[in-house]
């Protein structure tokens, strides 16, 4: 049911110059959909494989870039000091709400950032010198989780362009590099499109689907290519 026209036209959300951008009423959906429907069914992810990432990997100072609803921070419990980073505001809306209540924190920064921009740290709208409105060399962890098969580039379905990883999405994995300090941890979770990649034949009709609608933009993704571009930015893959 849940693929069948009618409801597939719910996910059929704005698109925008970087991928889809989620509604309020889609996220109000979308732990349901995403973490109990599509990832285990399609892609064979559970929710707790994920939330076990973040127990043991997000550190003290944590970086969240398109954090959904949220849905994984509360239980985090090393993170005091929490930045989330996406372009979408109904997002970070969201996600202040939904850690507001925890006294877990000592901070919660919320900035609308393009992840794919050259230097998306620098705030445009100040005169003068390059002013820094989100620290560098900051964080003990960054987490992107189902973020990366979402990203269009630019030349994205043209002939000849590689739209993948280690093609126009690389500058994402650039972005994360900087915010880290030294040994810090990256970790996360993408949805590559090659046999293997952990779908199955529901999930690689879903994917197409996703693709055909501006959700996903993973058509030349591939694990390979993941492991060439973490190795390139990264010192422990």
């Amino acid at each position: 049911m849940i693929y069948d026209t009618p409801f597939f036209g719910l996910l059929t959300i704005t698109a925008s110059p970087r991928g889809a951008k989620y509604s309020k009423f889609l996220l109000s959906c979308y732990d349901f959909v995403v973490w109990e429907i599509n990832s285990p069914i399609c892609w064979g992810i559970e929710a707790e494989t994920i939330r076990s990432l973040y127990a043991s990997n997000a550190g003290n100072t944590h970086a969240d870039i398109g954090p959904g609803t949220g849905f994984f921070l509360p239980g985090s419990p090393r993170v005091r000091d929490l930045t989330v980073l996406d372009f979408n505001s109904e997002a970070l809306t969201m996600v202040k709400d939904r850690i507001l209540p925890s006294n877990q924190l000592t901070a919660l920064h919320r900035f609308m950032v393009d992840m794919m921009e050259p230097d998306p740290f620098v705030d445009p709208s100040i005169a003068g010198p390059p002013f820094t409105w989100i620290e560098v060399n900051k964080f003990d962890s960054v987490a992107a989780n189902f973020v990366v098969h979402c990203i269009k580039t630019r030349g994205s379905g043209e002939g000849g362009v590689n739209s993948g990883i280690a093609g126009g999405k690389e500058v994402f994995f650039t972005n994360v590099a900087k915010l880290l300090k030294p040994g810090g941890c990256f970790f996360g979770s993408t949805i590559v499109n090659e046999p293997g990649g952990g779908f199955n034949k529901r999930g690689a009709e879903v994917m197409g689907r996703f693709n055909g609608s501006g959700i996903f933009h993973n058509v030349d993704d591939t694990q390979a290519d993941l492991r060439e571009v973490l190795e390139r930015h990264f010192d422990d893959v």
